[in-house]
């Protein structure tokens, strides 16, 4: 089993975001018809980075306007998913589901 990745699309004006199930369903999703798009992707939703530009950082789904300024005014959901998919980069080795905390101080106990 693959894990999952996200997809990244260098726009205009901004950059977007979707995340995928895992690295071959997209490839199998443009050869075969059949499989319906919401199995490739991991959410529904368009993402991007709070600053804008870029695949790391905080990230929040993009707004309508922002959606309409990069993709047309009218452009569906799953047409604009469908064209980062088709266009963007997949970042497949980003730490999606993986969590990597460190500890910095394991003698704290909580009390004074």
């Amino acid at each position: 089993m693959t894990n999952p990745s996200k997809v990244f699309y260098k726009g205009q004006y901004k950059d977007f975001i979707v995340f995928t199930e895992n690295d071959d369903i997209v490839d199998k999703y443009f050869k075969d018809s059949t499989i319906p798009l919401v199995d490739v992707v991991g959410t529904f939703k368009v993402f991007t980075t709070e600053s804008g530009r870029g695949v790391e950082g905080v990230i929040h789904e993009a707004s309508k306007q922002d959606l309409e300024n990069e993709f047309g005014n009218g452009a569906k959901d799953d047409s604009i998913i469908e064209k980062i998919l088709k266009e963007g980069q997949n970042k497949s080795n980003t730490n999606i589901n993986k969590n990597s905390y460190n500890s910095t101080n394991d003698s704290y106990t909580g009390r004074f």
